[in-house]
């Protein structure tokens, strides 16, 4: 082999062994953990805020999206369009896709929806995409977008007040920074991160009445909190955790799109209770029924033509939402 041939195979394989690890790549999966101060979460738990104000919380959803992985000496690897609903009645384990990733060294995100997403239409999403209708409602209206954050619960010094805070708004659009070292566990790369709602009504008055829904006052204040006081390194989600990307649990509809208005649901695991609910994508109550224990399908009779909402509720709170239609 002449000289010039052989400094080029040396240099091809020189730059073989550099590209090809770079080319492996890792499943990522963001964990988060729901926690109130040091305890895990639960609902309709007393707490107190930064001012020593009572409160507790029956409902904590918020959406994360525009997320972005800190790696290997500061490298910025960004996640395309991957949006979360979460949702304090269930841990996240959410997938983020597989990268050529060796260390994590952060995370970052945006809480809300970013534009144009955030008015898009959301019946044009599947019906287990977080940007498709909810129930309950996070989806405003064409001009304002989605609900970034809703916030229910008691409030008060006898815990006897309503409060709810729907945050919303293009401005209130911000991002949260958390410095996390990654765990290696089963052949997958794991974010781990502690959300404490403890932080969520910090410099909010909340010893009366307090029903907000926009982008000013305690609705910024709230957003505000989740980007600056909720998030912290945490460990791995174990057991219990539902992947909110997945629906579950898993269901055959038919037919869909329904000629007559008729719908038979199919579950294939029977033997849960479920407590089934329908409504229009105005947010309004079709029809409720509630699956027995080992029952494997139940029909419903839908009104007229249309879109609707099926949220399927298991016993222990949580719930997938599906879309039915009638032609």
């Amino acid at each position: 082999m002449n000289t010039g041939i052989r400094i080029i195979s040396m240099l091809i394989c020189s730059f073989l062994l550099h590209i090809v690890p770079s080319l492996a790549q890792t499943p990522v999966e963001l964990h988060i953990t729901h926690k109130l101060g040091t305890a895990d979460f639960s609902f309709n738990t007393a707490t107190t805020n930064n001012l020593g104000h009572s409160f507790n919380l029956s409902r904590v959803q918020y959406y994360i999206s525009k997320i972005s992985i800190t790696h290997d000496g500061g490298t910025i690897t960004e996640v395309p369009n991957h949006y979360i609903l979460a949702n304090a009645n269930a841990n996240i384990i959410s997938h983020l896709g597989s990268y050529s990733i060796t260390n994590v060294e952060g995370v970052t995100f945006y809480i809300g929806v970013d534009t144009p997403a955030n008015h898009a239409d959301p019946s044009l999403q599947p019906a287990d995409h977080p940007l498709a209708h909810q129930t309950p409602v996070m989806h405003w209206g064409w001009a304002s977008g989605y609900r970034f954050a809703a916030v229910e619960g008691k409030c008060g010094a006898s815990l006897d007040k309503n409060f709810e805070v729907h945050a919303l708004g293009d401005n209130n659009y911000g991002h949260t920074s958390v410095t996390v070292t990654g765990t290696m566990a089963d052949g997958k790369i794991i974010i781990p991160l502690y959300a404490d709602y403890s932080q969520l009504l910090n410099d909010i008055d909340a010893t009366a009445t307090m029903i907000v829904h926009g982008e000013t006052g305690e609705s910024f204040t709230l957003l505000r909190n989740i980007r600056t006081f909720v998030f912290a390194p945490g460990t791995p989600v174990t057991t219990g955790a539902e992947n909110i990307n997945t629906p579950y649990p898993a269901v055959r509809i038919f037919p869909n799109p329904s000629p007559d208005g008729s719908v038979t649901i199919g579950f294939d695991n029977a033997q849960p209770q479920y407590q089934i609910q329908v409504s229009d994508i105005l947010g309004r109550n079709i029809t409720s029924v509630q699956k027995a224990a080992n029952q494997s399908s139940i029909t419903l009779q839908l009104p007229g033509n249309g879109l609707y909402l099926m949220q399927v509720q298991k016993e222990d709170g949580s719930t997938a939402v599906y879309k039915l239609q009638t032609l």
